[in-house]
Order: structure tokens, then C-alpha cells, then sequence
């Protein structure tokens, strides 16, 4: 075979690789776009349980002052027992069921409806249970690429986004509460008050996350009374480190 021959053969060679790694690159682009489309549909229905009327994919607009009432927390305990309470954060980009189990992992891939999903649910560690009644609750979820489930969490990196949103609402059988966002901040897993640092005390943590917080929020002076007050840290995946988190700290004062 010539040299031009070999050129030739070469170059087909080259074209049916790039063909199949197309191939491949489709079907793959495709399997995870149904994916994130299936969990949106799911998420969808449980959230038409949960206020009782059809709601559109996406974000809906739900005022973080007020709203929730009318969440349906016996129909979503018909669906999932594990049930735990509905949280509404971001201007009701996040929006969704909280559950509480003894096995921490399940619902990292486990849908509320129990249903298998790497998006999971929205869960409280074991630790605080019950959740929202002990003095300090940590809710975990995903970041997901698509913009879903915990990821907007990220959006309060900006101190104006904390501006427009500095609360957010958790629902459960004892009502509606405002929950004050006392910190923001992204950090290793292993240094984050109260989740990966191995301080129970809540007057630490609270102390402790005002202190790392990336912007004032002006809750330094509050203190906090584990007796009577309520803190709820929001926990996901940040990507800048190998074992980063993102977590926003509320409180209600008692």
C-alpha cells in the first residue's frame, strides 16, 4: 500500500471513531436528559399532592413570607411515612418534602416516593431527629446540574441575593416558621460547624457560623438559646474543593 493509501485508510479510521464516540456522546447526553426529565415530572407530582393543584415545572413563584399554608402533610405521609415537614427557600426555587429516616444514605438515591433517583430527596441527618424539633437541624440535598433540588443554595454566595431572600420557611405538623438566615458560606465538610466538625454544642455552632459567614447578616448580636431557639442548616455539594460544601444556617428565636 502506497502512502496516499495508507493516509486514506488512516483518515477512515479516524472518522468511524469520532462517529462512535458521537454515538456514544449522544446516547449518554440523551440518557441523563431523561433523567433529569423523569425527576422533574416526579418532583412535580408530589409537589400537586402537597398543595393540592397542578403546578408547572420550573420554579414557581411562592412568596417566602406567607406562603406554604395549605401544604398537605397527610397526603404526603400517605406517600412516604418518613415524612418530616416541606421547606421553601431561595424565593421558592427550592420548594419540597423533607423525610427523616434512621439510614442516612437512602435517600442520597432514593426519591420521596421511593422510587431509585440520584437526585434522592431532601433529607434531615439522623442525628437531629426529630427533625425541627431538636435545637439544630441539618437538611442535606443535592446540587444538581440542571439548577434543582439544592443547588440554589449557591446563589447565596452573593449578598444580594441574601438581600432579596435572607429567610426561609419550614412546614411542618406544628405550622408554618420563618426561619432567619444567620450565615452563609462555603467550606471543606470537615471544618463546617455543626455537620462535619463534630460540635454538638448549638450555642457554638450558631457562634461559630456567624463568625464564617461571607457577608454580615446581621444576627451576630442575637445570640442563641438552645432552650427555646431553633436552628436549620442547609447542607449541598460545592465544586471550588474535593470535599466543599455549601450551607446556609437559619434561626427562629423561641
Amino acid at each position: 500500500m502506497d502512502k496516499e493509501g495508507r493516509i486514506a485508510v488512516f483518515l477512515k479510521i479516524i472518522l468511524v471513531i469520532l462517529g462512535v464516540a458521537i454515538l456514544i456522546t449522544g446516547g449518554l447526553l440523551m440518557y441523563y436528559a431523561k433523567g433529569y426529565m423523569e425527576d422533574r415530572e416526579n418532583y412535580d407530582r408530589i409537589r400537586e399532592t402537597a398543595y393540592g393543584r397542578n403546578v408547572s415545572s420550573g420554579v414557581e413563584e411562592v412568596p417566602e413570607s406567607g406562603s406554604g399554608s395549605g401544604i398537605d402533610l397527610d397526603a404526603l405521609k400517605k406517600i412516604n411515612p418518613d415524612t418530616a415537614g416541606w421547606i421553601i427557600a431561595a424565593g421558592g426555587e427550592i420548594d419540597g418534602p423533607v423525610v427523616q429516616t434512621t439510614d442516612d444514605e437512602y435517600y442520597l438515591n432514593h426519591r420521596f416516593d421511593g422510587s431509585k433517583s440520584s437526585a434522592g430527596t431532601f433529607f434531615a441527618d439522623k442525628a437531629s431527629a426529630p427533625a425541627f424539633k431538636t435545637p439544630c437541624t441539618v437538611v442535606y440535598g443535592h446540587n444538581r446540574k440542571d439548577g434543582s433540588m439544592f443547588h440554589p443554595l449557591l446563589k447565596f454566595k452573593d449578598r444580594e441575593f441574601f438581600n432579596d431572600h435572607p429567610s426561609f420557611k419550614v412546614i411542618t405538623e406544628d405550622g408554618e416558621k420563618d426561619y432567619q438566615i444567620i450565615s452563609a458560606f462555603y467550606s471543606d465538610y470537615y471544618d463546617i460547624p455543626g455537620v462535619g466538625d463534630g460540635e454538638t454544642d448549638p450555642g457554638k455552632i450558631f457562634e461559630n457560623a456567624v463568625n464564617r459567614s461571607l457577608y454580615d447578616t446581621g444576627a451576630g448580636s442575637t445570640g442563641f438559646d438552645p432552650t427555646a431557639d431553633r436552628m436549620v442548616i442547609l447542607c449541598t455539594c460545592e465544586y471550588s474543593g474535593k470535599e466543599n460544601r455549601m450551607v446556609v444556617y437559619g434561626v427562629i428565636k423561641g
